[in-house]
């Protein structure tokens, strides 16, 4: 009978053996051996074992399956980031934007212990996207301008304190937020995966009626990555489409941003775009006249 209760994953991508009799085994060879990392090598690998079958359930598309399994895994282990973001990764992928904000909010804790880099990241981004979808704009920006908006705070406080030793700013301290955000690329990189991050916020912004601010942030994710379709569609809708934009792509990529482009100005009569197929230039048209 208690050979019936020992649970063995088998699927083609290998044998994963979620046995809590194979750990405690694992755990007191460790120990035997005079180490003291059983307790970590216990929830890494288990837990390793669980996001490598979710991952891999999620390449498949096989979402259902891949969230009862992040499921499983987050009661296992409720306080590991991973776990929780996985499952916040399969409620985002099933529609359930509200659960998986609430899973990342949990992962993003303190208590839950300190992330690398990457993973804040991710969270992060995640975190945005659900809130977009929830058409939560501020909070939106909030999860991808966090970091940024309190390292510009000690930019601030350290060119403040300058002035003060020296008399005069020679740190620009009266920089503004944005201005400062793409002086360098130590300030960008405070956004969340770089130009994806970028595009992100100009999605946010767009969202939110806020034009010319998306507009920057969709050419500033060009300028990490030229090959980001989406921050060059949305800028030829928006009517934004610079000429050295479109130099490297096909005829037929031009041909589709083009009917992007008539498609938000057929009611604008007195403006007009023509993007040239055959030399790929491109015609920008002119604001109006406020």
């Amino acid at each position: 009978m208690r050979h019936q209760e020992r649970k063995t994953m088998t699927s083609s991508f290998g044998h994963w053996n979620f046995s809590n009799r194979d750990v405690t085994a694992t755990t007191a060879t460790k120990k035997s051996e005079g180490k003291d990392d059983a307790k970590p090598v216990e929830g890494t690998q288990l837990e390793a074992s669980y996001i490598s079958l979710i991952d891999r359930y999620l390449q498949m598309h096989l979402i259902d399956n891949a969230r009862w399994l992040a499921e499983r895994c987050v009661a296992e282990f409720p306080s590991s980031p991973k776990a929780a973001y996985w499952l916040a990764l399969c409620q985002f992928r099933c529609g359930k934007f509200k659960a998986a904000r609430h899973s990342l909010d949990a992962a993003l804790a303190p208590a839950s212990g300190s992330n690398s880099k990457n993973d804040d990241d991710n969270m992060e981004y995640l975190k945005a996207l659900c809130s977009l979808e929830l058409q939560d704009y501020s909070r939106a920006e909030e999860c991808l301008l966090r970091k940024s908006r309190a390292a510009f705070k000690d930019y601030q406080n350290s060119a403040l304190n300058l002035y003060n030793v020296r008399g005069n700013n020679v740190l620009g301290g009266s920089m503004g937020m944005d201005e400062w955000l793409f002086s360098s690329n130590t300030a960008i990189s405070y956004i969340p995966n770089g130009a994806s991050g970028l595009c992100l916020l100009g999605n946010v912004f767009r969202a939110s009626n806020r034009k010319q601010k998306a507009i920057q942030f969709y050419k500033a994710s060009l300028d990490l990555d030229p090959f980001l379709w989406s921050s060059m569609e949305a800028l030829a809708e928006l009517g934004a489409l610079e000429e050295n934009t479109t130099k490297d792509l096909q005829p037929h990529q031009i041909a589709l941003l083009n009917q992007n482009i008539n498609k938000q100005n057929q009611n604008q009569t007195s403006r007009s775009t023509i993007i040239s197929t055959t030399t790929t230039t491109t015609i920008l048209p002119k604001e109006e006249a406020t």
